[in-house]
């Protein structure tokens, strides 16, 4: 029996490897490796190395208790900035005659300040290309499901994810005057990373996503859609309906049945595409963009507005525009205030069977400063004799 122990480092270097091979026929290898992160994260190696004339193959598993991704992308970055590489001359293997094949457990994968536990994964590679096949891990209780793929020659991680049972909890987002908040959403995504991390913007600018999420009933913060659509039936001109949309008079919480849609990330922007809220006296549609470098909202959000005394009120438009700290809001009201005053024409015209107008007072009437404003039913009896 033939055995061998040793180790690799480099000065400055984070990371320690130690190794033992032992082997009766020098074919068949026994191979441990232990792996030394910051002198702290251990990432354990073991397996058969198998070598037969020109194919050399790995079977094995490796086991962590806790990595640190961040740490393993400066690693990477260190390892391809050696000196040493530039000289170096790899050995061509004859094609697919070389390839790795282990089963991956970490318990814990540090990400910033979030964490992915229990990950699993089949770690694959031949030389010209990583997979990481069947991934599964838990982020705060969700579950996760990935499948990716790094060929060298193309530069790029290309995969899949779906998340489901992600609970949104109060404040995900930071601290906010508007909250979503105690609702379980579904992800189902495709994405395509540059392999260089070196530069967030411009890394941020070269990645692609598509996907789609879904979610069950959920809690809003911030906003009562109840109690504001009771008080737009009890608004009787056009003046008291836009101080419904005054966000003093917004506040409380409200109870949403679902958010579905489409997003995608491109050239920078995360887009919205029909992201649909539903809520039992109202509905939005969301489309619009943000800007992941520059910190720039704008969407446009078409509201549609159903209560008790208005069942066919016409939709209006909500948009949203400048940074997510410090946005702005404007709306396009136009349909509801025709329809408010059909409305009330209409009201009029079951109390009087014949109306004739007086021109004298309707023009006095346009010309008032606050006439849009203003529009009261019950006054405008004053523009008709019978």
């Amino acid at each position: 029996e033939n055995k061998i122990k040793g180790s690799f480092f480099y000065q400055n270097f984070p990371l320690d490897i130690f190794f033992e091979i032992v082997s009766k026929d020098l074919k068949n290898f026994d191979l441990k490796l232990e792996k030394i992160i910051r002198k702290r994260n251990n990432v354990k190696t073991s397996g058969r190395l198998l070598i037969d004339n020109n194919n050399i193959s790995f079977r094995g598993k490796t086991i962590s208790d806790n990595l640190d991704i961040f740490e393993i992308f400066d690693i990477s970055k260190k390892l391809s900035n050696l000196i040493f590489w530039k000289d170096y001359i790899p050995v061509k293997l004859p094609k697919n005659k070389f390839d790795i094949i282990t089963k991956v457990k970490i318990e814990n994968i540090k990400i910033g300040k979030e964490k992915l536990q229990n990950t699993e994964f089949d770690f694959l590679f031949d030389g010209t290309q990583i997979i990481l096949k069947d991934l599964k891990s838990n982020y705060k209780n969700s579950n996760l499901n990935s499948h990716i793929h790094y060929k060298f020659s193309k530069k790029k991680i290309l995969g899949t994810l779906k998340v489901t049972d992600f609970l949104l909890e109060e404040n995900f987002f930071g601290e906010t005057k508007y909250d979503l908040y105690d609702g379980f959403f579904k992800y189902d995504l495709k994405f395509e990373f540059n392999d260089d991390f070196r530069n967030l913007n411009s890394f941020i600018k070269l990645m692609k996503i598509n996907g789609d999420l879904i979610s069950g009933p959920l809690k809003l913060k911030g906003i009562d859609l109840t109690k504001i659509s009771k008080n737009i039936d009890n608004a009787d001109t056009f003046q008291k309906f836009l101080s419904l949309l005054n966000q003093k008079n917004w506040t409380g919480f409200s109870e949403l049945d679902s958010i579905n849609g489409v997003f995608y990330v491109k050239n920078g922007k995360l887009f919205f595409k029909n992201i649909k809220a539903s809520h039992e006296n109202l509905k939005i549609t969301s489309n619009g963009t943000y800007n992941l470098i520059k910190d720039q909202i704008d969407i446009n959000n078409e509201v549609s507005v159903s209560t008790k005394k208005y069942k066919d009120l016409p939709p209006f438009t909500v948009n949203l525009f400048g940074s997510s700290k410090n946005y702005k809001t404007s709306y396009n009201l136009d349909k509801i205030k025709g329809h408010l005053f059909s409305h009330g024409i209409n009201q009029i015209l079951k109390e009087k069977k014949k109306l004739v107008i007086d021109p004298k007072s309707l023009k006095k009437m346009l010309k008032e400063k606050n006439f849009q404003e203003n529009i009261k039913p019950a006054e405008i009896l004053d523009l008709f004799n019978n």
